[in-house]
């Protein structure tokens, strides 16, 4: 059962200095209330964006540290002049953020996980400003890695694909803070108000972190508001459909999420009496912020429609949904949260309104 919301909470981004140390110390000592309870109470006080623009910091102009912290400026895969977090135990480090406008900020972090074969796991941080912890998801945000299965898969001697292993591919990456449950379509967001404030991060997980934007919440536009800036007689491309093999993907932020084979003669590639790994294992593709991109090139400039072969056996029924990004922005609000209604077996499904 969800506790009971904390209304001395809300406002947890506060600076204490306008406060008493006793209101601190009693703030520090509530139960945190759950995120969508905090952001409903921030509706109703009709709490809205913060300032226009990106308050951006570099990661080493970090403020303070535990006394334990490993971190040191230094290059890292081809930055220079970036924090290089060692961490190894619990520790933390702080950063000064200066806010000019009362409101909601979502927070980005641009980051390099440390790669080797005792690195397998994401990044994990809790953040809190002015010492506080404003809701219970804040606790715990995640930075992902990117995981490249290393195709084509090889062969065993009966001529039967073998499960190609993971690789660790990740590289410099800028990712909004979401709260590691996936329980939220949207990334995280805090409510600061004017002033200064002192941002820290803790963890344990080893990280390079070349800095940390602060911004108002995007807004995503509606597919008619977006449609309506656009040529009104844009083109349909007149070449053959664009085909993109399920399994191969560019990359995957979970090494968990394998692929499988279906021997479903329309599945692609087939081959009769072979074992090919032909499609993405949805049972284990099921967790939240668990996300999959495939890259591909359009030859001619157009109006594309999206479609796919997709199953949703999985959850009985049940609709599953997905957050669908083009070049790594949702395009419009209908692909925030895209519904694939339960359904036995394979079903053409082009993406549509209701």
């Amino acid at each position: 059962e969800s506790p009971e919301p904390d209304i001395a909470r809300s406002d947890a981004g506060a600076n204490p200095a306008s406060g008493d140390a006793g209101s601190a110390l009693a703030a520090a000592d509530a139960p945190e209330p759950y995120y969508i309870e905090l952001l409903e109470q921030w509706k109703q006080k009709g709490i809205v964006a913060g300032q226009s623009g990106t308050i951006a910091i570099p990661g080493t102009d970090y403020s303070g540290q535990s006394e334990q912290a490993k971190v040191a400026a230094g290059s890292f895969e081809n930055k220079d002049d970036v924090l290089i977090w060692s961490a190894v135990s619990d520790e933390w480090i702080e950063y000064e953020v200066d806010i000019a406008q009362d409101g909601l900020y979502a927070i980005d972090v641009s980051y390099h996980p440390f790669i080797g074969e005792k690195y397998r796991k994401p990044i994990t941080l809790g953040l809190t400003f002015d010492h506080v912890s404003p809701y219970l998801e804040s606790r715990s945000v995640q930075l992902y890695r990117q995981w490249q299965d290393q195709m084509p898969a090889k062969k065993d001697d009966y001529g039967d694909e073998i499960r190609p292993p993971s690789i660790d591919v990740s590289g410099w990456k800028t990712e909004p803070l979401r709260d590691s449950g996936g329980s939220y379509e949207s990334p995280l967001l805090w409510h600061l108000t004017a002033g200064k404030h002192i941002m820290r991060l803790s963890g344990s997980d080893p990280v390079a972190i070349e800095k940390i934007e602060l911004h108002a919440p995007l807004k995503i536009d509606d597919y008619k508001t977006v449609r309506s800036k656009q040529p009104e007689n844009a083109a349909s491309p007149s070449g053959d459909s664009i085909v993109i093999e399920a399994e191969q993907a560019s990359w995957k932020n979970d090494s968990s999420i394998p692929l499988a084979y279906d021997n479903n003669i329309s599945s692609t590639p087939y081959e009769r009496g072979k074992m090919v790994y032909n499609v993405i294992n949805g049972e284990r593709w099921s967790t939240g912020n668990q996300e999959i991109t495939w890259t591909f090139d359009v030859p001619e400039s157009g109006m594309y429609k999206i479609a796919m072969r997709a199953q949703q056996s999985y959850s009985s029924n049940r609709s599953t949904f997905r957050t669908i990004s083009v070049n790594g922005q949702v395009p419009f609000s209908e692909l925030a949260a895209y519904r694939f209604p339960y359904a036995t077996g394979w079903q053409g499904i082009t993406l549509e309104d209701e």
